[in-house]
């Protein structure tokens, strides 16, 4: 379907352009209109007419009108550059490659915030997750049943979370005629077998067998392949990512912006931390569900970003674009939520007779204090508070992780909360407000 769409987009194009160009109606696609396109295509979009080359070829077969036969002979004689693979990967481009590491980390700070608010529905929030768990394309997503996930009891009473995904990539087969297992950690997989039964719940009056059940229902009756009555196409699937992220409101560091959101993105970045991490090109290749190994080598040549060094200057300048603060920062304890419960009091290592804040949560946390807490929106850091001790001592102990092991994935793990305390910092020297203040 996508390929048909791309066919018959570049011949529109085609013909827009000439168009525009002989600025009168358009009865046959000429040669001389076929040349002229091609002069207004750089090396990045030559492969446009190449896509369009079977679909021209198929229209000489069935001696349709309108298109003149020498512009196949032409396109069959001319050299045309392929697409790109990859560049976006390779180049670490900040709007559509992977994301970075604070921006993955932002995003997985936000989602958790806004789905703890009430902000997005259970819905949107295992989208999300699905997206940044399988890596997945869109169509893949789409294309999935209630009855494509599953759970397994083990013999030592350990539950064991799958989904089949289905392989809707393959050319010239159905969507769902071939299917990828992929084992869910337990987190999401409770979260999706609770969501599971609430759509079969909802929706359970649209088909006599709700294992038929679209996982993500669009209740409209728009069906592009048999059998996927009620289920969103690709297209419907990027909008709703791009909405929920709207909501999320992420910024680059990169670029200062919003989040640039495409599906992709998520993919690009499962293979480039996968390959970080060390992984083979087989394995990348299983982990995106590549028929063979051949697409895949330009995660291995991609060096992610890493900030080999950050001291507090470099941080106080990164701290507004990675937005990594969530909490509220407040004069005194007099103001905090639990300002009368001395449990409350957030202390770290470096100062332990001066807090840094409070905890505004009334349940039980298992996060190490002080670092959890400046990336976490129940934290109320003091005005007055030890912050840029703080923030010397993560700092410091980058370095220190850096320099003994010298690998910058474990030194780099505690960026976002570096960022998030400088923020504080920033607030406390009147450079910004509090989150909460805007």
């Amino acid at each position: 379907m996508n390929h048909s769409d791309n066919g018959f987009g570049r011949i529109c194009a085609l013909i827009s352009h000439a168009h525009r160009i002989n600025n009168k109606k358009i009865d046959t696609i000429s040669l001389e209109m076929a040349v002229a396109y091609r002069v207004t295509l750089d090396r990045r979009k030559e492969w446009y007419l190449g896509s369009m080359r079977g679909f021209l070829k198929k229209w000489i077969d069935l001696r349709l009108p309108g298109l003149d036969p020498k512009v196949v002979v032409w396109l069959d004689e001319i050299h045309l550059k392929g697409n790109i693979k990859g560049e976006a990967v390779t180049t670490l481009d900040p709007a559509t490659g992977a994301f970075s590491t604070i921006e993955y980390q932002g995003i997985i700070t936000a989602l958790n915030n806004q789905f703890a608010k009430g902000a997005i529905e259970l819905e949107d929030y295992i989208l999300v997750w699905l997206f940044m768990a399988l890596g997945t394309r869109a169509i893949n997503l789409a294309a999935l049943k209630i009855k494509d996930f599953g759970k397994v009891n083990t013999s030592d009473g350990i539950t064991s979370y799958l989904i089949q995904v289905p392989r809707a990539k393959q050319r010239g087969k159905l969507p769902r005629s071939e299917f990828k297992a992929r084992k869910l950690i337990s987190e999401l997989g409770i979260l999706l077998d609770n969501y599971a039964q609430s759509v079969r719940m909802k929706w359970g009056h649209l088909m006599a067998n709700s294992d038929e059940l679209p996982l993500f229902v669009k209740s409209n009756d728009s069906v592009a392949f048999e059998g996927l009555k009620h289920h969103y196409n690709s297209n419907d699937i990027a909008i709703r990512l791009r909405s929920i992220f709207d909501i999320l409101g992420v910024k680059s560091e990169r670029t200062n912006g919003p989040l640039h959101i495409t599906t992709k993105r998520f993919r690009y970045t499962i293979g480039t931390r996968a390959a970080a991490e060390g992984a083979s090109e087989l394995v990348i290749a299983e982990l995106l569900d590549h028929s063979d190994t051949q697409n895949v080598g330009v995660y291995l040549e991609t060096v992610p970003e890493i900030l080999d060094r950050i001291d507090k200057a470099m941080a106080i300048h990164l701290a507004p674009m990675a937005q990594a603060f969530a909490g509220q920062l407040i004069n005194d304890e007099s103001q905090a939520k639990r300002g009368g419960d001395p449990r409350s009091r957030i202390v770290g290592p470096e100062a332990p007779k001066r807090p840094v804040g409070n905890c505004g949560s009334f349940g039980f946390c298992g996060a190490a204090a002080p670092i959890a807490c400046y990336t976490c929106r129940n934290f109320q850091p003091w005005r007055d508070g030890p912050h840029a001790e703080v923030l010397k001592s993560l700092i410091a102990e980058r370095e220190r992780v850096l320099a003994e092991t010298g690998d910058a994935r474990i030194a780099y793990v505690n960026d976002r909360t570096i960022l998030a305390c400088a923020e504080v910092v920033r607030m406390c020297s009147g450079l910004a407000t509090s989150p909460m203040e805007e």
